[in-house]
């Protein structure tokens, strides 16, 4: 993949490597991981991967430079952006979940929340929709996109074709690492 921007970050692929690691449903196993380097100036460097545990894969932060914030620490243990596949595997989506902080928490905790387009939009400091539209996403309800009529129908998501990492590397960009920095509060 070739370097993007995204929201001030600009990210680069290392490449790929075998790693041991723990999958969303928390189990031990190996997966191929493509790892990326995340760089902001105010805010350090994020080493993010894209793990693929055979059936099921995620984007999640690996590790952190030491002048990274201490809000973005949380993201090496949890907030991770789990990928589901649709059309037999050729094309994947995430849903556009936001990470805020929890107020008064000690030490700086976060979790996620669901969230309008505004408040996605507030932030990441930029339309996130024009940002994943642009490296190839298309982004609307689980309904719209997806054919959803559950509960979680209205959920924001992006679809995207599988190979391209680009989208649901930006997405957990501006979804988590974004809104974090920005000091975007649970209500």
């Amino acid at each position: 993949m070739k370097p993007i921007e995204v929201a001030g970050w600009r990210v680069v692929s290392l490449g790929t490597e075998r790693v041991v690691a723990q999958d969303v449903g928390g189990k031990r196993g190996a997966a191929e991981a493509h790892i990326f380097v995340a760089r902001r100036e105010d805010a350090g460097m994020l080493e993010i991967g894209h793990l693929a545990f055979g059936r099921s894969s995620d984007v999640r932060c690996l590790r952190y430079s030491s002048d990274t914030p201490e809000v973005l620490h949380r993201l090496t243990h949890g907030l991770r952006m789990s990928i589901q596949d649709v059309d037999g595997g050729a094309k994947g989506w995430v849903e556009l979940r936001q990470a805020r902080i929890k107020p008064g928490a000690t030490p700086i905790w976060s979790n996620l929340y669901g969230a309008t387009e505004e408040e996605l939009d507030e932030g990441a400091g930029v339309s996130v929709r024009e940002c994943l539209e642009a490296l190839g996403g298309r982004m609307g309800t689980r309904a719209s996109l997806l054919g959803d009529d559950g509960r979680k129908r209205r959920a924001l998501c992006v679809l995207f074709d599988r190979g391209n990492l680009a989208v649901p590397l930006a997405a957990y960009l501006l979804t988590r690492v974004a809104p974090l920095l920005a000091g975007v509060e649970a209500g």
